[in-house]
């Protein structure tokens, strides 16, 4: 495939992701110009990009004098989308370097290079941590720590979505620390989680993924002991019950699905997968034979064995020969390199990205130009498609609950309570590492309201 034609498929995947996502086709071609015109600056390629290479692009744009302030905040929409949704399955090291993105700070906002504290009071209200510096600041004064904090997370197999998320707490937290002249250490964490619970009014589970990321980086990356800061302010954790659907909701949602989504929602609600377990599938994963499928590196980096319904065997055979169709018009492609690989897989069998068992179920309906290898790949189905894809059908079946995909996998376990499976099976079919984490079920089945008649039922009745 010559470099044009690759380069031409890349940005018509590009499109494909934004077609996807809902965004208007005009707004889209808008879009992709900003990230060509992004990609033709200075700065090596893509995947080489920092946070400094997107606000000095950005700070550019507004220095010319030629664009408008619109403008402006449109690329860097353009580039959010570019990364977040179109090369993050290869981009994961970039990614982590683009808070700037995430966090969508204005080409405007000036800081010391020294305090890394904002300088001008040109600041958004309601957007999180932009008093407390910029984070491309925050990256370059503690850029061996950062580099340290990846080589462990990764030597110790952490997903990368857990980095991800660590790592963005960590920014928060020496920004944090920077413009309140803490020293990071036990008083910096203990003010830091004190402060999230209080002022910024944070959920429980929030302030403990921010406290798990923090001794983390502590303990693990810095070697340090924090001392007792069990007295900070806790956010309060409240008694919340998953949102469950009956039969008859199931099945109306899943009535007004149809191809890969009704596929998809019906393997979370009859395998009680998590949504990226079910986009993750490969056809290795599917074993028709004792009719399960296998979980490869679930959450907790667990494998695990989960019953296959038989109500969608025949659509899953469906399923396999289209994409074994296009499997095989990729391979006449001389530019296609196979499908995406886990880990070092890639590099310790160069052929396995080639081979059928490996490929996605669920694949994208495009390829993308893998930036290291030059070569095109076919990533999975993203995974907000069959986000949009319930919450329309959720929509349009009148539900009043609030539906995600996960509600699928909270449906799933409950009605196996309620059709009698003891709680150690139901346990290990979600993969849950404590039983009490499955226990929650049991107050939600309908078994216990059905056993008690409402005073007011008795009363009439007389």
């Amino acid at each position: 495939m010559s470099s044009k034609s690759s380069f031409t498929s890349f940005w018509d995947g590009f499109r494909g992701i934004l077609a996807a996502e809902g965004v208007d086709p005009k707004k889209a071609e808008w879009y992709v110009r900003w990230a060509q015109r992004f990609a033709g600056s200075s700065g090596g390629a893509l995947m080489k990009r920092t946070a400094v290479d997107v606000t000095r692009f950005l700070e550019s744009m507004t220095a010319s004098g030629k664009y408008q302030d619109w403008q402006v905040s449109q690329a860097r929409i353009a580039l959010k989308s570019l990364y977040h949704k179109y090369l993050h399955p290869q981009a994961a090291d970039s990614l982590l370097a683009l808070d700037v993105l995430l966090h969508g700070e204005s080409a405007s906002d000036r800081v010391d290079a020294g305090t890394g504290v904002v300088a001008d009071g040109n600041r958004r209200q309601g957007d999180c941590f932009l008093d407390q510096g910029n984070p491309t600041t925050v990256r370059g004064r503690f850029a061996e720590q950062f580099a340290r904090f990846r080589t462990v997370m990764r030597t110790l197999h952490y997903s990368i979505r857990t980095e991800q998320s660590y790592e963005l707490w960590l920014v928060r937290y020496l920004r944090f620390s920077l413009a309140r002249d803490f020293e990071p250490g036990t008083d910096a964490v203990r003010a830091y989680l004190g402060y999230l619970a209080e002022v910024k009014k944070v959920a429980a589970s929030t302030q403990a993924q921010a406290l798990n990321a923090l001794v983390f980086y502590h303990g693990r990356v810095l070697g340090e002991e924090l001392g007792d800061f069990a007295d900070f302010a806790k956010a309060r954790r409240p008694q919340r019950l998953p949102v469950v659907m009956s039969g008859k909701e199931a099945t109306a949602l899943l009535a007004r699905m149809s191809g890969v989504h009704h596929l998809m929602a019906s393997i979370m609600y009859g395998s009680g997968l998590r949504l990226m377990e079910c986009v993750r599938l490969r056809v290795q994963d599917i074993d028709f034979d004792r009719q399960q499928i296998i979980v490869r590196a679930g959450k907790g980096d667990k494998d695990r064995a989960t019953v296959l319904p038989g109500f969608i065997v025949d659509k899953l055979h469906a399923q396999l020969k289209r994409v074994k169709e296009r499997f095989d018009d990729d391979c006449g492609n001389a530019g296609y390199g196979g499908t995406t690989m886990p880990g070092a897989l890639a590099r310790k069998y160069p052929q396995a990205a080639r081979e059928w068992m490996w490929q996605y179920v669920f694949p994208s309906s495009s390829l993308v130009l893998h930036p290291e290898s030059g070569t095109l790949r076919r990533h999975h189905l993203h995974e907000t498609s069959i986000q949009k894809a319930v919450k329309q059908a959720a929509r349009k079946s009148g539900l009043t609950k609030h539906v995600t995909c996960h509600t699928l996998r909270h449906s799933f376990a409950t009605h196996l309570l309620e059709a009698g499976y003891d709680i150690r099976t139901i346990q290990e079919l979600l993969g849950h590492k404590e039983v009490s984490t499955t226990m929650i079920y049991t107050h939600v089945m309908q078994r216990g309201a059905q056993g008690v008649r409402s005073p007011l039922d008795k009363l009439l009745a007389k």
